[in-house]
């Protein structure tokens, strides 16, 4: 028969594991999220045709840094925000965590859960999509442009890494402006990079309009650039047109900035960490 000290002695046991367990879990719950930045991998320059350039729309993909595009869009009245998964996904953790909170100071009984704290694979990944909505087409200052409002995207692999996108996309209700806006871009970047080595699509005569979803785009191709300038017709919602340059994927982002195909990896834009796996270094 089990003496009663036994079974004090048990319970006593199983009281002093559970609250162990209970501090350890508390403990998690409120430690600080680390979240490790995991980059997809790069691969290096490939041979073929290299572009003359890597400029449009005020920057250089491969070159330009996340901070000088922070100070140009401060400087030209842009309102830019990061709608990165990882950003997107802090934010709202961030909204739920106030909300949380706010229960709290009312009383109510809220039980917080220790997988909140869990990373998703998305968040891992440090690209940020600095999105400028509402920008005029006279704030970008890389020409005279026909009159417009859109978003300027600037992509960039990580805050450390050069300019991988930007792009310009607006809509135009009137087609005959649309139709002036369209050619500007197809100008514009022809005089930097000559004639496109692929066009689909048809572009309206002088006085006609696009018709509705048959796009009309231009592209240049590059081992080391892409550019597109494209114009559809969304209906009644006007004509929307696209203008944008990057660095194709998988290819490292800093590739314009390699002068030949022998030249070890440049560090000028990444922080100085070494990108000579073609993985812009995983860590």
């Amino acid at each position: 028969m089990i003496s009663k000290k036994k079974v004090a002695l048990g319970v006593f046991s199983v009281l002093v594991l559970g609250a162990v367990i209970a501090r350890s879990y508390y403990a998690r719950a409120r430690a600080p999220r680390v979240i490790e930045d995991v980059l997809p991998v790069f691969s290096e320059l490939p041979a073929g045709p290299r572009a003359p350039k890597s400029e449009l729309l005020g920057a250089r993909v491969g070159f330009t840094t996340f901070a000088e595009i922070e100070t140009f869009g401060k400087t030209h009245d842009m309102l830019c925000k990061d709608t990165s998964a990882r950003a997107l996904m802090r934010a709202a953790r961030e909204k739920k965590k106030a909300e949380t909170e706010k229960k709290k100071a009312e009383g109510v009984d809220v039980t917080s859960s220790a997988s909140s704290k869990k990373v998703s694979p998305m968040e891992q990944n440090p690209q940020v999509r600095w999105s400028c909505e509402g920008t005029v087409s006279s704030a970008i200052g890389d020409r005279t442009r026909v009159p417009a409002t859109g978003r300027v995207l600037y992509i960039f692999d990580s805050a450390k890494h050069p300019l991988r996108h930007v792009s310009y996309r607006r809509v135009h209700r009137d087609h005959a402006q649309a139709r002036a806006d369209l050619l500007d871009s197809i100008a514009a970047v022809k005089a930097l990079y000559g004639e496109p080595q692929q066009t689909s699509g048809t572009l309206p005569e002088e006085g006609a309009e696009f018709q509705k979803y048959e796009p009309y785009k231009l592209e240049w191709k590059f081992t080391d650039v892409a550019l597109t300038v494209s114009g559809l017709s969304f209906g009644e919602r006007g004509v929307d047109i696209y203008e944008a340059i990057e660095v194709p994927l998988p290819v490292r982002s800093d590739a314009p900035a390699l002068a030949s195909l022998q030249d070890p990896p440049s560090d000028r834009s990444a922080g100085g960490e070494d990108r000579g796996s073609g993985e812009h270094v995983r860590r």
